[in-house]
């Protein structure tokens, strides 16, 4: 519970915990302050959590970092491939052709 209590009620004021950590998995601080009868105010806080930056790594004005490249072995062809994101399954060719195959709506037709 806070301190602070409703100015319509008197009752005190909590803060939603789901909230709370909801923000602090997206990386913020902060919640939602609510009077639990509903009539006084619903307050949002919410700032950003400023992490330090580990040694060695350059970051640009967004924000972002260079990855690194990573090799992983391609689901279809099984060939060697380059990535630099998290989540590669097939090699840019076998992609392609899975693209193609789909048609433009992915099965669905018209008629």
């Amino acid at each position: 519970m806070n301190d602070e209590t409703c100015p319509t009620c008197g009752n005190p004021l909590l803060i939603d915990r789901r909230t709370v950590a909801e923000f602090a998995r997206l990386g913020y601080e902060g919640g939602r302050i609510f009077c639990r009868l509903g009539c006084g105010p619903d307050i949002w806080i919410k700032r950003r959590i400023e992490r330090p930056v580990p040694e060695g790594l350059e970051i640009d004005s967004r924000g972002k970092y260079e990855r690194e490249w990573r090799t992983y072995a391609c689901q279809a062809c099984g060939r060697p491939a380059r990535t630099r994101g998290n989540n590669a399954r097939w090699c840019p060719d076998c992609k392609a052709a899975r693209r193609a195959g789909r048609g433009s709506h992915h099965g669905v037709s018209a008629a």
